[in-house]
């Protein structure tokens, strides 16, 4: 060997020590960004990067994992040895007779007085899911492909588990009551398949018609609705004009009755209280009123009316006062009523022809 062949080697051996790669195989550094590793982890924690040759066979279902545990079906890899029974054991607690093998499987045992506590208090699913969705949330895409890949693997494994355990039962039962299971032929599976086929037909055919079924009722509903609709809105229509007629009528009614009442003269010439009565086109009422010499009587009075003119003569007639000379005349007055009702002008005739403005006096 040279002479500097020492120095050399060592200095080698020094750089392989520090390198990150040469730290990761030794399981302390990431081989991507050379950060620190647990001798269990399974990639970096800080760039994600896998890390090599970490994993093992588990020994109960040889499946590949880091780890002291197996990430697929939760057992220990190195086992162990039950101290009650001597079984050999992957679990934390004994398979044979339940006792726990583990500090933490005898941390999980509870003393009688333990027991007797009161448990959690129960969470609502939805607390529950909000609880999965942040934990979720704050793993990396390479974290959850793991944990997805994980998942279907337990899937796997139940399922192969159950298949098994299937198998085990059908073969003890045959066992137990002699009897053969018969392995379906072609034939067979060719007339099971036509069947399932004519099922799958018949479905279809059933799906079909009841959807029609389901249109044809929609529709008619629809067409119920609509007839229904139109009968209401026919009814509010109705009521609506029904309401616009009377509405009508009041109006037209209380115009026309505005000649009723009590009116009084304002033109001067006389003194008079007059009272009108207003029944269709009939109007009758009675006057008393007093001239400017004194002259003083009362009369009845009828005529008509026709919604904007007004003609009446006297029926009956008292004098209460007049003066020498006075022959009694007959009273007759024809006027015009104002629209508002609240004033009439025409002219009375009697001994004497004025014209005379009545206004309502009540």
């Amino acid at each position: 060997m040279p002479p500097n062949e020492p120095e050399i080697k060592s200095a080698r051996q020094q750089t392989e020590s520090t390198h990150p790669a040469k730290e990761a195989r030794a399981g302390t550094a990431c081989p991507s960004c050379g950060a620190p590793l647990d001798r269990a982890a399974v990639f970096c924690g800080e760039c994600g990067t896998d890390v090599p040759g970490r994993e093992t066979v588990c020994p109960r279902c040889a499946e590949k994992s880091a780890g002291e545990y197996c990430s697929f079906c939760g057992a220990s890899k190195a086992g162990h040895v039950c101290a009650k029974c001597g079984t050999q054991g992957y679990d934390e607690f004994c398979a044979s007779c339940g006792e726990p093998c583990t500090e933490l499987a005898r941390e999980m045992v509870q003393d009688e007085a333990a027991k007797t506590q009161p448990g959690p208090a129960p969470m609502s699913d939805q607390e529950a899911q909000g609880i999965v969705q942040a934990l979720r949330s704050s793993l990396s895409a390479d974290v959850l492909r793991e944990q997805e890949k994980a998942r279907q693997r337990i899937i796997l494994l139940r399922e192969r588990a159950y298949s098994q355990e299937r198998e085990k039962r059908i073969e003890a039962f045959v066992q137990a009551n002699g009897r053969r299971i018969i392995q379906p032929n072609r034939q067979d599976l060719e007339k099971a398949r036509e069947f399932a086929e004519r099922i799958g037909q018949f479905v279809q055919v059933e799906k079909k018609r009841i959807a029609e079924e389901e249109r044809r009722e929609r529709k008619r509903r629809e067409e119920e609705e609509e007839r229904l609709r139109k009968i209401r809105a026919e009814e509010a229509e109705r009521r609506r004009l029904a309401r616009l007629e009377e509405e009508r009528r009041a109006a037209q009614e209380a115009h026309w009755s505005r000649v009723a009442g009590i009116w009084v003269a304002t033109s001067g010439t006389v003194s008079g209280t007059m009272q009108i009565e207003q029944s269709g086109t009939t109007a009758s009422g009675q006057i008393h009123w007093i001239q400017h010499d004194g002259y003083e009587r009362v009369d009845t009075f009828a005529g008509k009316w026709n919604g904007s003119n007004i003609s009446i003569r006297s029926t009956r007639m008292r004098e209460i006062w007049k003066p020498p000379n006075v022959i009694a005349v007959n009273f007759s007055y024809s006027a015009n009523v104002s629209q508002d009702g609240d004033s009439m002008a025409g002219y009375v005739q009697s001994a004497a022809y004025w014209h005379e403005v009545f206004v309502r006096g009540g």
